[in-house]
């Protein structure tokens, strides 16, 4: 019986830390660039889409941010904000 015991303790602290380590996982990522071509670099709120594609050019994900502010050709946006 002190052998069941101890291993329903185990497979409950291991799904206690499981469910602990899985909320630790950033659900968004920073990220921030430069947009410029020859005309200089961009200035104003415009909107930007976000995709990651597979290898062979399979889209995997994508994410619209319909306002984001470029100041001299910069932005920053959360990836993963947009999308649950």
């Amino acid at each position: 019986m002190r052998a069941f015991t101890n291993k329903v303790v185990v497979i409950l602290t291991t799904l206690i830390l499981l469910g602990t380590l899985s909320n630790a996982i950033p659900k968004e990522i920073n990220f921030s660039g430069t947009i410029s071509s020859s005309q200089g670099n961009l200035d104003g709120t415009y909107p930007l889409k976000v995709e990651i594609f597979t290898s062979d050019n399979t889209l995997l994900w994508e994410e619209t941010h319909p306002s984001v502010v470029f100041s001299k050709g910069y932005f920053w946006i959360l990836i993963g904000s947009k999308n649950s």
